[in-house]
């Protein structure tokens, strides 16, 4: 039986009705009817993403600013599902962690422009697969972005659990999870990974993001930032409508421009 996998990204795009990012494209609907049929019955499953994972980055090292939380729509790069995944910000070279044990399938150097502008994103692109036999092709991934690897670890690699596979290259570090198929190329079912976490680590997270979000970065980031000329972050601070407080996930599309 296969395990699942994961995967995190960055850029989006609205192409013929298909939602892209990356250089990943996410099917129609009826093609991926399709795939799931086939699959329906398989321990990878897309409606049953892994459990018990650990966090992809130290939590100690978290800053309040800049994060962009799961879900939300932030700019036309979006639309189509909103952010797929969240943006935390971590040191220059701090670990970057395997949430699991699997196999990296895709490797991408640093090559990409950043669309916040500032030139090519540093380090490399990751995609874990979370489980045994990346011959099958599909399964739940983790994206990671901004990757400068360990030494030892690169594409086909395996890795356990908690090992540190790189360092972070930069300030930011784009985190995701997702169902993907095709040679792990199309993806579907993203879901905020902070629910899959291991309960003592999404307890740690969760009390280290209620703190940051006190905090007169966090709001000043989320009050002020914008895209494409809107305040994406800004109507998620109202207590009206959010008596919960901020949130580092979302439902997918949710749109407070």
């Amino acid at each position: 039986m296969k395990a699942a996998p994961f995967t995190l990204i960055v850029l989006a795009c609205l192409l013929t009705g298909n939602y892209c990012e990356a250089g990943f494209h996410f099917g129609t609907a009826n093609a991926g009817a399709k795939k799931f049929a086939a699959i329906a019955d398989r321990a990878d499953n897309p409606s049953r993403p892994p459990t018990n994972l650990t966090m992809p980055v130290p939590i100690v090292k978290i800053s309040s600013s800049p994060i962009d939380p799961f879900g939300v729509i932030r700019w036309s790069l979006d639309m189509g599902g909103g952010h797929p995944g969240i943006d935390l910000s971590i040191g220059s070279g701090d670990p970057i962690y395997a949430v699991a044990d699997g196999v990296i399938v895709n490797l991408w150097a640093p090559q990409e422009e950043n669309p916040g502008g500032g030139g090519i994103l540093p380090g490399s692109k990751i995609t874990l697969y979370i489980g045994g036999d990346p011959d099958a092709k599909s399964g739940w991934v983790f994206f990671y972005e901004s990757v400068e690897l360990e030494q030892g670890v690169g594409l086909n690699s395996r890795v356990k659990r908690g090992q540190v596979i790189g360092r972070n290259a930069g300030v930011g570090h784009h985190l995701e999870l997702a169902y993907a198929f095709d040679s792990f190329s199309t993806r579907e079912n993203r879901v905020c990974w902070v629910d899959q976490l291991e309960a003592s680590e999404k307890a740690a997270f969760l009390d280290r993001f209620n703190s940051i979000r006190a905090s007169n970065a966090f709001i000043n980031y989320w009050q002020n930032n914008q895209r494409n000329g809107q305040f994406p972050f800004q109507g998620l601070l109202d207590a009206n409508r959010y008596p919960a407080g901020a949130q580092p996930c979302y439902t997918l599309g949710t749109d407070v421009r």
